[in-house]
């Protein structure tokens, strides 16, 4: 019982490096990150000009009602009556403007969109910045992970929407063209500077929908060998140091046989190195000192 408790645990802190899964799903989240960017500056430049739009004028109007106030003694008693309409007319007018203003959150939503475009940028650089470092400089990936995502929640929580007239400014800037939605011959490559972008991941707000079935991991070939190979290497030695030395040496032996019986000679060390110790899978554990041990040993049976 003790054990298992302690391959359990052996395993809860065992290190998981990283690989190109993680920094797919990374790069995927920095290039939505980035979009995501340019549509919160975009919005806040919209807004922006809207709030110049509604105060600059009440601002003209407050000031030239304030001034006709301090006038008013000098105007005529004939046209005093009009001009105390037309200043409360314009005062009225100014207020409904303002009331405007606020009941459509302008100035929430320029400020909402001011931080959140300076949010994904600083996420989009975060993520930027750690996957051009060499993996041994990275942070661990569990927590660098775990953090991501959560900051990744929080900016899509706390982010404002997106007007359509913005995200239909970004579909025509950004988007890749094809002749049909079938084959996905590009037409015309999506450009960012005047760089061609291929396979850019864009937000889902931005009329892009890709299945989960591409985000499913799909495990490497050598790495699932290998995998098979230890698994089988258990079953069979039940990791003991010396049946694994056996069984290995049992792998040599019969390569050694096979060999001969195919080219009527016995394999030479180096042919021995290159096909058990340096095939492309690299999963039989046999290594180069083994080969060389087995060859001091098994060469006097060849001349035999």
């Amino acid at each position: 019982m003790s054990d298992t408790k302690n391959i359990t645990e052996t395993k809860m802190v065992e290190t998981v490096h990283w690989t190109s899964e993680h920094e797919d799903v990374l790069a995927e989240w920095a290039d939505k990150s980035m979009c995501y960017k340019w549509l919160h500056m975009k919005s806040n430049e919209k807004y922006s000009y809207l709030h110049n739009l509604y105060t600059i004028p009440v601002i003209i109007m407050s000031t030239l009602t304030g001034t006709a106030n301090f006038a008013q003694s000098k105007i005529p008693l004939s046209f005093r009556g009009y001009a105390t309409m037309i200043i409360g007319g314009i005062n009225i007018f100014a207020g409904i403007v303002t009331t405007i203003q606020q009941f459509l959150k302008i100035n929430e939503l320029n400020e909402g969109h001011r931080v959140a475009c300076i949010s994904w940028d600083k996420f989009y650089r975060r993520i930027k910045v750690e996957l051009s470092k060499s993996p041994l400089e990275r942070h661990p990936v569990n927590e660098f992970f775990l953090s991501a995502t959560e900051e990744y929640d929080r900016l899509m929580e706390s982010s404002p929407m997106i007007d359509n007239t913005i995200i239909e400014k970004f579909n025509n800037k950004f988007n890749n063209r094809y002749d049909s939605l079938k084959n996905k011959k590009m037409i015309e490559p999506l450009r960012i500077n005047g760089e061609h972008i291929k396979d850019f991941a864009k937000p889902e707000i931005c009329d892009s929908l890709v299945s989960v079935k591409n985000s499913i991991y799909k495990q490497d070939e050598k790495t699932f060998k290998k995998k098979i190979y230890q698994q089988v290497m258990i079953e069979l030695t039940g990791n003991n140091k010396e049946k694994v030395d056996v069984f290995k040496q049992k792998i040599m032996m019969s390569f050694w046989h096979n060999f001969k019986n195919e080219l009527n000679r016995y394999p030479t060390e180096q042919e021995m190195i290159d096909n058990l110790a340096r095939d492309e899978e690299n999963t039989n554990g046999v290594t180069e000192e083994m080969i060389a041990d087995f060859i001091n040993r098994s060469m006097p049976d060849s001349d035999e």
